[in-house]
């Protein structure tokens, strides 16, 4: 399952409430090779939501979250240009 650090969650709110959209609307993660990549879109069935104060933060598309494991999203970064980073979680190690 996917995540978001604190940080993450309150910058994907605040990107999405400064483009004014409503609740319905978040932050879908895909991969662009390995790279990941974030665009607003709307979720459907095949998505896990991540919520916060009943907004949709993040949707991932269970397939894409199945190939990413177990994970968190973070932001980095210089403030001015910051940039998602994916985290393994290190509670779901196999080792």
């Amino acid at each position: 399952m996917i995540g978001l650090t604190e940080l993450a969650v309150t910058v994907l709110v605040e990107s999405l409430e400064a483009n004014g959209l409503g609740p319905e609307k978040g932050l879908r993660l895909s991969l662009r090779g390995n790279k990941p990549i974030l665009k607003i879109d709307s979720h459907g069935d095949n998505d896990h939501l991540i919520m916060h104060n009943g907004a949709v933060a993040l949707i991932v598309n269970k397939e894409i979250e199945a190939k990413i494991g177990d994970a968190f999203i973070d932001v980095e970064g210089d403030p001015s240009d910051p940039y998602i980073s994916i985290r393994r979680n290190i509670l779901y190690n196999d080792e």
